[in-house]
Parts: C-alpha cells; structure tokens; sequence
C-alpha cells in the first residue's frame, strides 16, 4: 500500500496526521475494503 493510503479505520483514528499528510505532502486516499472513497487535497 503507498504512504498516502489509509485504510478508513486508521483514517478516523489518526485523521490529524491524515490532514497534515494532505496539507503538507501529497493526496491522501481513503480507502473501505480496498476500494477508493474519498481523495483529499
């Protein structure tokens, strides 16, 4: 899995991290069973 894709329950329980990953690095995908859900930017 590449650095900028978490896995929704990691998501929700590091969501600080996820948004300075986005802010400050690259797009951040979101994923549900392995299946895209969301992509920030």
């Amino acid at each position: 899995m590449k650095n900028n894709t978490w896995q929704l329950q990691e998501a929700k329980s590091k969501f600080s991290q996820l948004v300075e990953d986005a802010i400050n690095k690259e797009p951040q995908i979101v994923t549900k069973h392995g299946d895209m859900v969301t992509r920030r930017w």
